[in-house]
């Protein structure tokens, strides 16, 4: 008969923390071997981050897109494909696709998105472990990411008042030893624009974090999820990763970890056959 083990807590995020850091050695290094495709941009890469001004769009009504509550304080909008490729087809563009590999020597399928709305939280219920996190407005690193995974985020109406997403630059981030005991003023840069501004970072490189709304105030924002490939491409399952559908940590958002062993098989397809996107 077999007798069940079971493993501290401390000893658990031990070992996690240390097969998120293989990985993201490991799979950093093959990226670079094997999609780096440029001289990249060393100032973008020493910052971690970047902005670029946009033409604002009209795009469908998101009042007409139907949302679901994940929690109280956090509502998901689940666009359908028509809205995914206007979205796609408007934000990334040649101008930009071609932009985002001239600074970062790669090029990336488009893993995953979300749009989503953050609301105020009480004070007294901001105090929650990891996993049970309204949403993501405790500092933190995207851990199981691969150095070169990018996001880019797509501001809809965030002000200072809307608790912008904050991003510490990379050579800043390098110095954190104790997450945790973060002063909350830390000197950082504040993704802020109402559909006039688009924003990239490196995840696994750069702590971050939401910012909470004030109150009163509800802040919505997308998010793309980028993994180097050999060609630019989007992931055909784009409009299938509901929100915490099939989500077994059950945690605000299913957005993809581990990517380049979770998102191997899945098909993709390149961005001159997607439809309406300019070539």
């Amino acid at each position: 008969m077999f007798n069940i083990v079971f493993i501290p807590e401390n000893k658990v995020k031990l070992i996690y923390k240390y097969v998120c850091k293989s990985y993201n050695f490991l799979v950093t290094t093959l990226e670079n071997i094997f999609f780096k495709q440029t001289i990249t941009n060393n100032s973008i890469i020493k910052k971690g981050y970047f902005m670029k001004g946009k033409r604002p769009f009209e795009f469908e009504d998101l009042n007409k897109t139907k949302k679901v509550p994940i929690n109280k304080y956090l509502f998901i909008y689940l666009p359908d494909q028509n809205l995914i490729n206007d979205l796609i087809s408007n934000i990334f563009n040649e101008e930009f696709r071609d932009y985002i590999t001239s600074i970062t020597g790669f090029k990336y399928s488009i893993d995953y998105m979300i749009i989503y709305d953050r609301k105020f939280i009480k004070e007294s219920e901001r105090e929650r472990s990891t996993l049970e996190l309204w949403y993501s407005y405790k500092w933190h690193f995207d851990k199981p990411n691969s150095n070169n995974t990018l996001k880019i985020i797509y501001p809809i109406n965030i002000t200072s008042e809307h608790g912008p997403l904050s991003v510490i630059d990379n050579e800043s981030s390098k110095k954190i030893k104790n997450i945790t005991t973060l002063p909350t003023n830390h000197k950082s840069y504040k993704f802020v624009g109402k559909r006039n501004k688009i924003y990239g970072f490196f995840p696994a490189r750069c702590c971050h974090r939401d910012g909470i709304p004030s109150n009163g105030k509800i802040a919505t924002q997308i998010m793309f999820q980028l993994n180097p490939r050999k060609n630019w491409s989007i992931n055909c399952n784009l409009t299938k990763k509901k929100p915490n559908l099939n989500n077994k940590l059950k945690i605000w958002t299913n957005e993809p970890k581990f990517t380049f062993l979770t998102c191997m098989s899945e098909q993709r397809v390149k961005f001159k056959n997607y439809p309406n996107i300019e070539n």
